[in-house]
């Protein structure tokens, strides 16, 4: 099949969305498809068999980056004669429209529970430039099908804009199980926790994310200061791109800013996994943090919310918890609690991993290669 995949950044070092995007490319392209990739940033080496089409976009204001990647996709799309072509951002029509991005509409309303300052946020250019393309994308007559990554997205993509059921299908991320793995530890764990300042005997609560306010940093930190009185040796370690200074001021506030370390951004995330025991998410909502899945196979149980699709492959006691309010941090303190002991830990890692062997890349894009196949029959 001749594919093309359209997202804005083609990237290892953005985000969740974008390697899940860069992994595909990689697998469709062994499998023998013709594959190429629609988008206007890329900081990856060039990949043998995947070809790449810069789309050119006005930067000068968030409207006219949206609007004109979108318009500029479609022009370069035309008259190319794809079977198949799947977008990742914003953009219509398509064959297929996976979520990657979450839904603004329920965005809106785990941010802005009051109704007032949500109505005033709805009239932000940002969020009805966003609301537009994200209505057009929905629409039936703009695309095939529908992936969603979890049973999450489905959920929202049906009750906020109407997707018929049976027109959504359900695939569950991949994570790369040559980068995340549990050798990591033995790779990196002793070198990124000695920059760090952290002892062999603390315990490192880690989170990695980009949006620190939804995706919950405030609750790690009053999570902590639960936990000081009972004076366990755990230090967080925050990576990610985001402004730490009212975060900073939280945990001195609350006398625990020696706890904290924010390391910034990386492109060896995975030194980042290495250094951690228990991998914390309390997001507020999140269609499915790839991160989890990265952190799962790299031995360390994840403790994130319901509000979270990863929480979907999560059991209870055996590879980490799932917490039912996001904004308690006594509930999240105490589920940071049952995973103190060691040897609980220990037995909890071997889950962790075992069910991210079951997320592969090829199993990933095996199945979205069967959506492909289905779509084409039909055409």
């Amino acid at each position: 099949m001749k594919i093309a995949l359209v997202i804005k950044d083609y990237s290892l070092k953005k985000g969740g969305l974008e390697r899940y995007v860069v992994n595909l490319s990689k697998e469709l392209e062994k499998m023998g498809h013709d594959v190429h990739v629609f988008a206007n940033f890329r900081d990856t080496p060039e990949y043998s068999g995947i070809t790449f089409h810069h789309v050119p976009i006005i930067k000068f204001s968030f409207i006219l980056k949206n609007f004109s990647f979108a318009v500029n996709s479609r022009h370069l799309l035309e008259d190319k004669d794809f079977d198949i072509i799947n977008g990742f951002s914003r953009i219509y029509p398509l064959d297929v429209y996976r979520i990657g991005h979450k839904v603004r509409r329920h965005l809106l309303n785990v941010q802005y529970p009051n109704k007032f300052k949500k109505f005033l946020k709805c009239f932000s250019i940002k969020h009805l430039t966003i609301l537009y393309l994200e209505e057009q994308v929905f629409k039936q007559k703009n695309h095939k099908k529908i992936i969603a990554n979890s049973e999450l997205g489905k959920k929202h993509a049906i009750y906020y804009h109407a997707v018929p059921k049976n027109n959504i299908e359900v695939i569950y991320n991949g994570v790369d199980l040559n980068k995340f793995n549990p050798t990591v530890r033995s790779l990196y764990r002793d070198e990124t926790r000695k920059k760090f300042g952290i002892k062999k005997n603390e315990i490192v609560l880690l989170f990695v994310g980009r949006n620190f306010k939804l995706k919950g940093v405030k609750t790690i930190i009053e999570s902590i200061s639960l936990l000081w009185e009972k004076k366990e040796k755990i230090r967080v370690l925050i990576a990610g791109k985001g402004n730490p200074s009212s975060f900073l001021k939280l945990a001195k506030k609350l006398n625990v800013e020696n706890k904290i370390f924010f390391a910034g951004e990386s492109n060896k995330i995975e030194k980042f996994y290495a250094a951690g025991d228990i991998f914390v998410f309390p997001t507020l909502y999140d269609p499915f943090a790839n991160v989890c899945l990265e952190a799962m196979a790299c031995g360390l149980p994840v403790i994130t919310t319901k509000m979270n699709g990863a929480s979907e492959i999560i059991k209870n006691g055996r590879n980490g918890y799932v917490v039912e309010d996001y904004t308690s941090p006594g509930e999240l303190a105490a589920r940071i609690t049952d995973l103190l002991p060691k040897d609980l830990r220990e037995n909890m890692n071997a889950c962790a991993f075992e069910t991210a062997k079951q997320y592969t890349p090829s199993n990933n894009a095996a199945r979205v290669e069967k959506l492909y196949e289905n779509i084409l029959k039909n055409k």
